[in-house]
């Protein structure tokens, strides 16, 4: 891998935008990648059919100087799956996104998802594509989106092609390149826990953060710190996320985990950390009471309670500098 910072050139950035949205959701995060001396591009991909997804990938990755970090957000994540064999992709990132296997596809996985998990409110097909229900946008896909542009992004919605929903995976790039996956743990589209399975059969270094599906939007920062430890090859660890700077381009209200006067960020370590332990403790007792006896199950009940605590110990080391700094 290469240093992002020193006498070698970073690792390129490439970034996939997923189903209904175009590319320009990347700003934030190119900026802050842009800022610390990344190369980045954003791919347009039409989202009409996964192989031509991929095609318009490949041909940006084609364009790039050297090796590649190749990020991809909700069904971004299926089309980097089959595009990121390209020999200049050296990692890849997932960003609330779908890693299908060989032989799967975006619906597949769909197919998959905890009974009764939100998700996805489409409407059916119509001319081979497919709407998200403009009622239930803001709610779905980001309830953290400020209110006018959840409106416009909704007004302003790509279709997203059935061939692209259907398309399957030949060779998923998972399996021979070192990957990234960033779980939003508030995803109303892409359930969690399904994040989370897909994220362990990748054999990923996991990241988890209290947002929704429009992550790479709201909370940019640790999106992009997560790129860049791709870029550095920081891993393979499970994390919590850590206290970030705020990006010049995003409003506060859009990204709390930024750098607050100390007191406010201290109170909000404490509610954060007793919610997150709740959720841990919730989910260690329902093993013990009519918990799941699938071997399988226990094992996702046991990997999420685990995620929890790490990010409360991530969290608690904050608090515990922030004590000392306010003495």
């Amino acid at each position: 891998m290469l240093a992002r910072r020193g006498s070698r050139k970073p690792m390129a950035v490439v970034l996939v935008h997923g189903a209904f949205v175009d590319g320009s959701g990347w700003r934030p995060v190119h900026d802050l990648l842009t800022q610390d001396g990344y190369q980045v591009a954003v791919v347009q991909n039409p989202t009409v059919s996964l192989r031509d997804d991929v095609a318009a990938t490949r041909l940006v990755i084609d364009a790039q100087d050297g090796p590649v970090v190749l990020v991809g957000h909700s069904y971004g994540g299926a089309v980097i799956t089959e595009a990121g064999t390209h020999p200049k992709v050296g990692a890849l990132v997932y960003v609330a996104a779908f890693a299908p296997d060989a032989d799967e596809s975006v619906n597949t996985l769909i197919d998959t998802f905890p009974s009764g998990a939100p998700q996805m409110p489409g409407l059916p097909p119509r001319g081979g594509f497919i709407h998200q229900d403009p009622k239930k946008f803001h709610e779905s896909f980001g309830a953290d989106l400020p209110d006018d542009l959840a409106a416009f992004m909704s007004d302003a919605e790509v279709p997203w092609g059935t061939d692209a929903a259907t398309g399957t995976v030949t060779d998923p790039a998972w399996r021979t390149r070192p990957s990234w996956y960033l779980v939003a743990t508030q995803d109303r589209e892409l359930p969690p826990a399904t994040q989370r399975t897909m994220a362990r059969r990748a054999r990923s270094t996991v990241v988890e953060l209290p947002a929704t599906h429009a992550v790479y939007i709201t909370r940019p920062a640790p999106v992009a710190d997560l790129i860049e430890r791709a870029a550095r090859g920081d891993g393979p660890r499970q994390a919590g996320v850590r206290p970030v700077r705020r990006p010049a381009s995003v409003k506060p209200e859009a990204d709390d985990m930024v750098d607050e006067e100390p007191r406010a960020e201290l109170a909000r370590l404490e509610a954060q950390i007793a919610e997150l332990r709740q959720t841990a403790r919730e989910l260690r007792d329902g093993l013990n009471d009519a918990g799941p006896t699938d071997i399988e199950d226990r094992s996702q009940v046991i990997y999420e309670a685990e995620q929890q605590e790490a990010i409360v110990g991530e969290l608690e080391r904050r608090r515990d500098e922030l004590r000392a700094q306010l003495g």
